[in-house]
C-alpha cells in the first residue's frame, strides 16, 4: 500500500501549478483594461501574475512525462476515469448556466474533448493516447540520440520563436507556435529523458540550487516583461506585444518551468495525506474554473476584477481570490470524486482485461492489416 502513495513533492508541485494557472486567469478573464501609454504598478502586478500560467501548464506535461514513460499501454480504467470527468463538469455546468438548449452549445457539451471545450483536456487526453507509441520511440533512443531530439526540438520549438520575436516584436507565432500536441510531446520527452537519465543525479542536496534558478528566471522574466512596457510607452508595438513573453514556447517560460519541475523533484518530502488529497483534485480544479460560463461567472459576476484594476488593494484582493477559488472547486471536485466517480469506475476495472482483449481482437481484424 505504501508503495502505491504518490509521492508528496510531487503532489504539492501540482498544486503549486494550479496555484498559477489560477492567477493567470485572474488576470487574462479579468476584463483588465489598461493604456499602453501608461505604466502602473498594478498595470505591472498583473504583468508578472500573469506568467504562471503557461508555466502551470508545462509542469503538468512534465509530470506526466516523468511518470509515464515506462507505461507501455493505455489503461481503460484511467482513460475512462479522465474522459468522465471532463465530461461530467461539461454536461453539469452547462445544465447550471444555460435554462435554454441552444443546439451547437448544447452537442457540444456533450462532446467536450472534440469541441474544444478546454483546450489542455482535449490536448492531454490525445497526448495520453498516443504515450505508449511515443514511449516505445523515445525508450528505444540511447541516450545521446535522445538527447540529440531533444536539442533539435529546443532549436525549432523554443529558441526560434523566442529570438525571432526579439528581433521583430509584432510577428505573428510561428508554425511550430500553433501545434499545441506537439509542443505537449516535447515537454512530455523532456520529463521522460529527466526519468531515465538524470533520476541519480536529482538528489535533495540541489534542490535549493534549482529553486534559485527558478527565482532567478522569474525575476528576469518579469524585468523582460517591464522593460517592454516601458518601451511601450514610446514605442506602441513594444507595449502591445509584451505579453508575447509570456506564451508557451518563449524561452524564459520554458526555463522557468524546468528549474521548478527540478526543484520539486529534488524535494524531500515525507508522505503527506493533506497534500495527496488537495493533489489529486487539481485537474478537476482546473476543469471547474476554467469553464467558458464558470470564468465569466468568476472574473467579471463574483469578484469584478476589473473594479480594482487601478488601486493597491488588487495585490492582496488577487491573493485572496486565487486561494479561495482553488479551494472552493477543490472542494467540489473531492465531492465529485467520493460520490460520482466510483459509481463507474469500479465497474470499469472489474471489466478492463475484458476491454483490452476485446480490443486487440479488434485490431486483429483483417480490415485493419488491409
Amino acid at each position: 500500500m505504501i508503495e502505491n502513495k504518490r509521492q508528496s513533492n510531487f503532489e504539492l508541485l501540482r498544486i503549486f501549478a494550479m496555484l498559477m494557472i489560477i492567477s493567470h486567469h485572474f488576470v487574462v478573464h479579468g476584463f483588465f483594461e489598461y493604456d499602453v501609454f501608461s505604466v502602473t504598478l498594478p498595470k505591472i502586478y498583473l504583468r508578472c501574475m500573469n506568467i504562471g500560467g503557461k508555466v502551470g501548464v508545462n509542469i503538468f506535461v512534465f509530470i506526466s512525462g516523468y511518470f509515464l514513460i515506462e507505461s507501455k499501454k493505455v489503461k481503460i480504467s484511467k482513460l475512462c476515469k479522465l474522459w468522465g470527468q471532463i465530461f461530467f463538469y461539461s454536461v453539469v455546468i452547462y445544465l447550471i448556466f444555460n435554462r435554454e438548449f441552444v443546439g451547437y452549445e448544447y452537442f457540444s457539451s456533450l462532446f467536450p474533448v472534440t469541441s474544444g471545450e478546454w483546450w489542455f483536456a482535449s490536448s492531454y487526453l490525445m497526448l495520453y493516447l498516443l504515450h505508449p507509441y511515443l514511449n516505445k520511440l523515445l525508450c528505444s533512443l540511447e541516450q545521446e540520440q535522445y538527447r540529440r531530439l531533444l536539442i533539435l526540438c529546443v532549436c525549432c520549438l523554443i529558441l526560434l520563436p523566442t529570438f525571432f520575436y526579439l528581433l521583430v516584436p509584432d510577428c505573428n507565432d510561428t508554425v511550430w507556435e500553433k501545434n499545441v500536441l506537439l509542443w505537449m510531446m516535447f515537454i512530455y520527452s523532456v520529463g521522460g529523458y529527466i526519468r531515465m537519465f538524470c533520476g541519480q543525479k536529482l538528489t535533495h542536496d540541489k534542490c535549493k540550487h534549482y529553486v534559485a534558478l527558478a527565482l532567478i528566471t522569474t525575476v528576469f522574466t518579469w524585468l523582460i516583461v517591464i522593460l517592454y512596457d516601458i518601451i511601450g510607452v514610446y514605442i506602441n508595438e513594444m507595449g502591445l506585444n509584451s505579453t508575447k513573453w509570456y506564451t508557451i514556447q518563449k524561452l524564459p517560460i520554458f526555463l522557468l518551468s524546468l528549474f521548478w519541475f527540478l526543484a520539486f523533484c529534488t524535494m524531500k518530502i515525507r508522505y503527506h495525506r493533506v497534500i495527496n488529497i488537495l493533489g489529486s483534485a487539481t485537474f478537476g480544479v482546473y476543469l471547474i474554473h476554467d469553464n467558458y460560463d464558470v470564468k465569466i461567472f468568476l472574473w467579471k459576476d463574483l469578484f469584478h476584477n476589473a473594479n480594482y484594476a487601478d488601486t493597491l488593494f488588487l495585490i492582496p484582493y488577487s491573493i485572496a481570490v486565487v486561494i479561495a477559488v482553488y479551494l472552493a472547486c477543490t472542494g467540489i471536485e473531492l465531492l465529485r470524486m467520493r460520490l460520482i466517480e466510483p459509481c463507474y469506475i469500479k465497474l470499469i476495472k472489474r471489466y478492463e482485461p475484458v476491454y483490452h482483449q476485446t480490443l486487440d481482437k479488434f485490431c486483429q481484424w483483417s480490415f485493419w492489416k488491409f
